[in-house]
């Protein structure tokens, strides 16, 4: 502890200040193989769940009694529209795509590799979690219910993956991580509350739109909202630097950095 604070007064003596309160990220080989290892069980118990999902047949989807729902729910077997279902991807996409331009900042930078490592574990994880859920439950969704959707789309194998919405938990994956990493790595910038707001903001409108497009109950979108935002929020706290000890390794634009830390 005093050669740490010792190198702190040299460093402030040399260089003028120190950023004290910037966070560090480090990826280490025993935590990526935990959450692989984790991913890898979740792949392999929920992927034939998830494939193996059986739709209603047609004959049956005439017939249907109504399904016993929360009262929040119950709104939702009305709503079919395709056009907003479709706006909605590509609100996800852009949402997903808002991480990748906090690369432009020198603090990201400087542990690019990292930080873009970690990203991939959140999008890996919230989708593989989402789709064993799906193959669970094997929850049919609103549509499925409304007599006036094409038969052809309240049949089809999707049709029975309703519980939890995969897009609104992308959503809210990518705004966590997002925020997340943002106030972490600049933690002084006064506009840190509104990358906050605009990410999650977003994020529910991606869930708004799955509910009115008729392609998820609002406990769907929920369950995936809280699913996206623990992910991408522990993530990167996961790999905060400190209190180490063991091999840990560091990935910027240039550098490759390899730590024994004992």
């Amino acid at each position: 502890m005093m050669k740490r604070r010792v190198l702190y007064l040299i460093t402030l003596l040399c260089f003028g200040h120190l950023s004290f309160g910037q966070i560090n990220y480090q990826l280490t080989w025993q935590r990526e193989a935990t959450i692989a290892s984790a991913n890898l069980l979740i792949l392999a118990t929920g992927l034939p769940a998830y494939q193996e999902v059986q739709p209603y047949e047609w004959y049956q989807v005439f017939d249907l009694p109504a399904p016993e729902l929360y009262t929040i729910d119950r709104g939702a077997i009305e709503n079919w529209n395709p056009e907003i279902a479709k706006n909605s991807d590509y609100v996800l996409g852009g949402l997903m795509l808002l991480p990748f331009a906090s690369l432009a900042s020198q603090e990201v930078q400087e542990q690019a590799g990292t930080y873009l490592f970690m990203y991939g574990e959140v999008l890996v994880s919230t989708g593989l979690i989402t789709a064993a859920i799906k193959g669970w439950t094997e929850r049919a969704r609103p549509y499925v219910y409304n007599n006036t959707v094409p038969l052809e789309e309240r049949i089809s194998q999707s049709s029975m993956r309703s519980f939890v919405s995969g897009h609104t938990a992308l959503a809210f994956g990518a705004a966590s991580f997002m925020s997340t990493t943002y106030m972490d790595l600049h933690p002084d910038d006064p506009f840190r509350w509104v990358v906050l707001a605009g990410t999650f903001g977003a994020a529910g409108l991606v869930g708004y739109m799955r509910v009115e497009s008729g392609q998820h109950f609002p406990t769907d979108v929920i369950a995936g909202a809280a699913i996206g935002t623990a992910i991408g929020w522990a993530i990167p706290a996961l790999h905060r630097e400190a209190r180490y000890r063991g091999i840990r390794w560091n990935a910027g634009w240039n550098q490759f950095r390899l730590v024994w830390d004992f």
